[in-house]
């Protein structure tokens, strides 16, 4: 122990900026393990000490184990370096400012890190799920160690906490409550639409809110050009997001638009192959793309390259159906190739929906008080469950599932005043 405390500080003599400067994330927030990287050449051997908060390196000769954390070595591989450190407690600090101080080849970097203990985590769970968010967002996020993210300084706390609200009630899990502000700072940074969404010319964090796992995300890499990846950014960014999947339902609308409007291939040629590999997409988003298949006057044909969105594509095309000006665009038999695989009529798709809203209150009102599901009543419908549940808060403000508990409890109230069944019974 006294040689590593001669070590520790001897660091004090050397302290300089350096490239090495380690990174802290958590790894297991339930066993309070963090994880330490830095940069460092292949091979070479980095000590690194952490000391605990209120200490310094000419502390640790007074102190000792008192102020030391954690003395370790590590070899650096061809990603730098990483360590793996469980952090303990025997002295009651609870958490707070920690020191990080690493060495190699005689350079020597030193940073602090924030870091709280699993009960201090979990009564923050506690403390959001009881008051809610409004003030918090700097103190959980401290906890849970997230106060240094670049996201954090950039985004409105006031978003941040609609965010979190929008989650409801957390559950008393620290590695799913970490997840979940991590997840909630990044729908917020889109939500806010801020620069830090973009880099290179493509989404950031597209892992932490899911859009890489889209099935359009690699033709969004690939088969966009520069006006495209443009017109993806400017619709997806800005919105008022509660949550990662709304940002990813954005995200594959804008994308099918623009592999149609904004292909880097001339013409309209690839379009049907487009829609032929997303027709389960497109679908699911209400689009009927047999409506023109039985249009005789095949020299009618659309202008493309000016529209914002599917709608205006949409009407642009069903007006040029109606005219009786031919208008000379790109050559008619390559574009009205595309013509048939995407119009659909709106007034007919508003009404489909109605179709399946009234037909799914129908099917609630005669089985809510059977052990159903919103796959049962989608099974009925014959529709996709996404979909469904789209179209159902849009028409009630609600989703299904909330539906079918307020007819179960508008039920029950009846059944109450209107017979002498016990609670347990109507139950």
């Amino acid at each position: 122990m006294k040689k590593v405390l001669c070590i520790i500080i001897s660091f004090a003599m050397v302290i300089c900026t350096s490239a090495f400067a380690a990174d802290v994330t958590i790894k297991d927030a339930t066993k309070n393990i963090i994880t330490l990287k830095g940069e460092a050449n292949k091979g070479d051997v980095v000590t690194v000490a952490v000391l605990n908060p209120g200490y310094t390196v000419s502390d640790v000769a007074l102190s000792g184990e008192r102020a030391l954390q954690y003395y370790g070595k590590v070899t650096a591989d061809d990603n730098g370096y990483g360590i793996d450190i469980r952090m303990t407690d025997p002295y009651d600090f609870g958490g707070g400012t920690y020191t990080v101080i690493c060495s190699t080849k005689g350079a020597t970097d030193t940073n602090s890190f924030g870091f709280y203990f699993y009960e201090k985590k979990i009564d923050e769970i506690k403390k959001l799920n009881q008051n809610g968010s409004d003030g918090r967002v700097e103190s959980i996020y401290q906890v849970y160690s997230l106060d240094s993210h670049e996201l954090l300084s950039a985004v409105n706390e006031n978003t941040i906490e609609k965010v979190l609200e929008a989650g409801g009630l957390y559950e008393e899990d620290a590695d799913k409550m970490y997840a979940a502000l991590v997840e909630a700072l990044c729908v917020s940074a889109y939500r806010d639409g801020i620069d830090e969404c973009v880099k290179d010319g493509y989404f950031t964090y597209t892992d932490v809110v899911g859009i890489d796992s889209e099935s359009t995300y690699e033709d969004y890499l690939s088969s966009l050009n520069e006006n495209g990846l443009k017109d993806v950014h400017k619709k997806v960014l800005g919105k008022e997001y509660k949550n990662s999947e709304e940002i990813r339902e954005e995200f594959s609308k804008s994308v099918l638009l623009n592999l149609i409007t904004n292909s880097p291939k001339m013409g309209f040629g690839h379009v049907p192959g487009v829609l032929e590999k997303y027709s389960e997409e497109l679908s699911s988003f209400g689009f009927d793309t047999d409506k023109l298949k039985s249009v005789k006057n095949k020299n009618y044909v659309y202008k493309t390259e000016e529209c914002e969105t599917v709608t205006t594509i949409i009407e642009e095309a069903s007006e040029n159906i109606m005219s009786t000006k031919f208008p000379d665009i790109y050559g008619c038999e390559q574009l009205f190739k595309v013509l048939p695989y995407i119009l659909h009529s709106k007034t007919g798709n508003e009404n489909a929906h109605n179709k399946y809203v009234s037909e799914a209150v129908s099917y609630i009102q005669m089985h809510y008080n059977q052990d159903i599901s919103i796959k049962d009543i989608t099974k009925f419908l014959n529709i996709d469950r996404s979909y469904f549940y789209r179209i159902f808060k849009e028409h009630f403000g609600i989703s299904p599932i909330e539906y079918l508990i307020n007819v179960r409890i508008d039920q029950s109230k009846k059944l109450l005043h209107v017979t002498n069944l016990s609670t347990n019974e109507i139950a």
